[in-house]
């Protein structure tokens, strides 16, 4: 197969994350046989899905790495985060915390989650029950194998085929599906436009690992924050009606959110000329001499 520096397009793209989905249930397949020989749900562990997530993904990332065939460097583009701009990805996340669990709120309120799908989502950040399992799953793994996969190969083969706002859509709309939540569709959508919008004004994945590492690590931790917000960090005993954030909490989230996009927006460089896509050409084939009616001598 020949090197495509353009890898993917949309539908490649749509593959690619078909194929993480595929090789994380066969990953989790033989771990989830042992957790019934040893009568514990093994697959719920933090630790464990983690290392399946870095198995799947670095499988692909692996893949797609040989199918573009171009240097790491401009693969993964890590170049350093100025300084300037560290305040603006602060204020951003911390925005888009509030702001995304004011969501979550309001999509439980209309569909309530399942106890066990409730009971499965909140192991997974519950810094009470196996910190370390999940810090490794949340705040490393994730962040790393998600960033490399989605703002890292995905979005620049999108942006090397279609218009900004497409392939930033397109790349946030699977983002989305590989979370597989339909009571937190929100906040990997928006999450997804944002660091994708950063990752084309800067070039870098290093503003996004780092605003996806920050949210990540607030929601393993906001339960242990010394101030406790209704709606937000204070969690709900089953049976529960749904209980919504102070509207002067939301108002905050919404300025804070507004402020960091302006102050990115402002601060950021101008964004470097996107590469233009490598066209392969063929090598024109040599003229055909007619020879008809020529005798040889």
């Amino acid at each position: 197969m020949k090197a495509d520096a353009n890898y993917p397009g949309l539908g490649q793209a749509a593959l690619l994350v078909l194929v993480v989905f595929l090789l994380q249930g066969a990953l989790a397949m033989p771990v989830t046989l042992a957790g019934i020989l040893i009568h514990r749900p093994l697959v719920m562990l933090p630790a464990l899905i983690g290392g399946i997530n870095l198995l799947a993904i670095g499988a692909v990332l692996a893949w797609g790495k040989w199918r573009t065939r171009v240097p790491l460097g401009d693969l993964f583009p890590l170049r350093p985060l100025a300084p300037c701009l560290l305040l603006p990805v602060l204020l951003t996340v911390l925005g888009l915390t509030i702001l995304a669990s004011e969501a979550g709120n309001a999509l439980q309120h209309v569909l309530p989650m399942p106890r066990v799908v409730a009971d499965l989502f909140g192991g997974l950040v519950d810094a009470k029950e196996g910190f370390a399992g999940s810090a490794f799953l949340l705040v490393l793994v994730a962040p790393l194998t998600e960033e490399l996969l989605f703002r890292g190969l995905i979005l620049r083969g999108l942006l090397r085929k279609y218009s900004v706002r497409k392939a930033l859509v397109a790349s946030a709309i699977l983002f989305t599906l590989l979370h597989a939540n339909p009571w937190q569709v929100v906040t990997p959508m928006v999450l997804g436009l944002v660091l994708g919008w950063w990752f084309v004004r800067t070039r870098s994945l290093t503003p996004c690992l780092a605003g996806h590492t920050l949210l990540n690590a607030l929601a393993l931790t906001s339960t242990s924050f010394p101030y406790q917000i209704r709606g937000y960090n204070v969690t709900a005993t089953p049976g529960d009606i749904t209980e919504f954030q102070p509207w002067w909490f939301n108002l905050a989230g919404l300025a804070l959110l507004l402020a960091g996009l302006w102050l990115f927006h402002r601060f950021a460089p101008p964004a470097p000329p996107m590469p233009p896509p490598v066209i392969t050409t063929l090598p024109a084939e040599p003229p055909v001499v007619r020879t008809e009616g020529v005798q040889p001598s």
